[in-house]
C-alpha cells in the first residue's frame, strides 16, 4: 500500500486569522475599560484642535460661534465618536484582515476536503465542476457529490455568517465608492464596513470562527481516515459568539 500525501500551504491563512483575533481582542478591552470624557476634557481637546479665531470664525455673529462651538462639543461627547476616534483605524485594519483570511481559510478548507472526498468515492473527474462553484454554493451543495446525507440548513447560525462574509468580501474584493458630483449622485457605493465599533465587534467575531464552525459542520458527516494535515481545531477563536450548529 502506497503512503498519502496531503499538503495544508494555507496554514499563513490560518496564522494571519488568529493574530488579528488577538488585536482585536486587546481592542475590545480597551473598548470596555474606555472612561468617556467629561464635558469639560471635551472643550480643553475642542479647543486646542478647532479655535475659534483665527479661522474666519471672528465673521460670525457672537452667538453663530457659540451655536456652532455647542454642537462640536456635544460631538465630543458622543460615545460612538469617542470608541472611534481610539480605536477606529486598528478596528478597520482587523476587519480587512479578519474578513479577507476568514473567507480564504473557508475556500481552502472546502476545496481540500472535497479534493479528498472526491478522490475516495472514485469521481475525482467532478473537482473541476465543483471548483467553478461559488465559496458558498461550495459549501452548500459541494459535499453531496460524495456524501448522499450530507445538508447545510439556511437556517443555520453557520450558514448566516457565511452568506453575510461573502456579501461583505464581495464589496471588499469589488469595491465601489460612493460618487456625488456638485449635488448629484451618480453611484451609490458598495460598503463593507460600518463604523460602529460596538455593534461590528460581535460579527466580526462570528466572522472569525467560521471557518473552524464550518469544519465542524463537516466533520458530523465523515472522518478522514488518514488525519491529514489539513485538519484544523474546532475550538473557535471566540467561544463567547459561537455559531456552531450541530446537524
Amino acid at each position: 500500500m502506497g503512503t498519502s500525501k496531503f499538503t495544508a500551504e494555507y496554514d499563513s491563512f490560518e496564522a494571519a486569522l488568529l493574530a488579528a483575533c488577538e488585536r482585536l481582542r486587546q481592542l475590545e478591552i480597551e473598548v470596555r475599560d474606555y472612561v468617556p470624557k467629561t464635558r469639560e476634557q471635551a472643550i480643553e481637546e475642542l479647543k486646542i484642535s478647532q479655535p475659534l479665531e483665527g479661522a474666519g470664525f471672528d465673521l460670525w455673529s457672537t452667538k453663530d460661534k457659540a451655536s456652532w462651538y455647542e454642537r462640536q462639543v456635544e460631538l465630543y461627547l458622543d460615545m460612538g465618536y469617542q470608541i472611534r476616534i481610539l480605536v477606529g483605524k486598528r478596528f478597520i485594519a482587523e476587519h480587512a484582515v479578519i474578513l479577507m483570511m476568514s473567507a480564504a481559510l473557508a475556500e481552502a478548507l472546502i476545496n481540500v476536503s472535497m479534493q479528498y472526498l472526491l478522490a475516495k468515492s472514485g469521481k475525482v473527474h467532478m473537482f473541476p465542476l465543483f471548483d467553478k462553484w461559488s465559496i458558498k454554493e461550495k459549501w452548500e451543495f459541494g459535499p453531496q457529490l460524495a456524501i448522499d446525507t450530507y445538508t447545510f440548513p439556511r437556517t443555520s447560525k453557520t450558514y448566516n455568517v457565511l452568506k453575510e462574509l461573502i456579501t461583505a468580501r464581495n464589496a471588499a474584493i469589488h469595491y465601489e465608492g460612493l460618487l456625488e458630483l456638485e449635488g448629484v449622485p451618480y453611484y451609490k457605493g458598495k460598503s463593507f464596513y460600518k463604523p460602529n465599533v460596538p455593534e461590528q465587534l460581535p460579527w466580526l467575531k462570528k466572522v472569525a470562527n467560521l471557518p473552524y464552525a464550518l469544519y465542524f459542520h463537516l466533520l458530523q458527516h465523515f472522518q478522514w481516515e488518514d488525519q491529514p494535515s489539513i485538519v484544523l481545531g474546532i475550538n473557535e477563536p471566540f467561544p463567547d459568539c459561537s455559531i456552531k450548529t450541530k446537524v
